[in-house]
């Protein structure tokens, strides 16, 4: 952390007992394919780089990787990561899809590729990088791209504002049945009420929808299936 470094040292690969890899807040410029040997990494951060590369297949290999952490750089991106056991990916200032749970990868690849520009619900997906406005075009519109404006996760890449900045792997967006639940119109939520947040604000545990970052974590009460929660690792 904060030590100048421009390369990932290629010894890296031979710490096939480390557990925890902080390398942020350096000049690392490249992600290296070297992960594979590194069986028992479970922390990975690379924050605060100036990354221009894409994300390694390597770390869908880990079997016991759970964080990882890519805020602040350049431009990452490339295969969608897909290692199931990913639970917490942070992402600000990348794109969202660059961490999925596999199955819920799996489940928007399963959808046809929209070819007329339509997508959502009876339509078709937009192409990968390509968001589903609230209206069900396929659009790259900075402000059309945002969950808080309606932006369709399940059809398209979504943009959330950094005030989350954990996506939270243990809550499948793509199997979430945004209908089954009525969006609240009082600022109320939760079981006793059988309301949802709107799109990009939890549900605290005293069952008001919120975006306070500390009422959104999951080990203060969040109520994760009536809104997003953020999964604090290690608590």
């Amino acid at each position: 952390m904060g030590n100048n470094l421009e390369n990932i040292p290629k010894y890296i690969e031979n710490f096939e007992n480390l557990k925890e890899l902080e390398l942020n807040q350096n000049n690392i410029t490249r992600i290296p394919n070297k992960f594979e040997n590194m069986n028992n990494l479970s922390f990975l951060d690379l924050s605060d780089n100036k990354i221009k590369d894409k994300l390694p297949d390597s770390l869908n290999g880990l079997s016991k990787l759970h964080t990882v952490s890519f805020y602040n750089n350049v431009d990452i991106k490339g295969d969608v990561l897909s290692n199931p056991n990913l639970k917490v990916c942070r992402y600000c200032d990348i794109n969202q899809n660059n961490c999925s749970s596999k199955d819920c990868y799996d489940d928007y690849l399963n959808l046809p590729i929209s070819t007329d520009g339509r997508c959502g619900r009876g339509h078709a997906r937009c192409p990968l990088g390509i968001c589903c406005s609230k209206d069900g075009y396929c659009d790259s519109t900075y402000d059309q791209c945002f969950m808080s404006n309606g932006c369709q996760p399940k059809y398209g890449t979504c943009k959330k504002p950094c005030i989350i900045c954990e996506l939270d792997l243990t809550q499948n967006d793509f199997d979430f049945d945004e209908n089954a639940l009525p969006t609240s119109h009082n600022g109320r939520c939760g079981k006793g009420y059988g309301t949802k947040c709107p799109f990009n604000y939890c549900c605290s545990k005293e069952g008001v929808c919120t975006s306070n970052s500390e009422e959104c974590k999951t080990h203060n009460g969040c109520q994760s299936n009536y809104g997003i929660c953020v999964f604090a690792p290690g608590l």
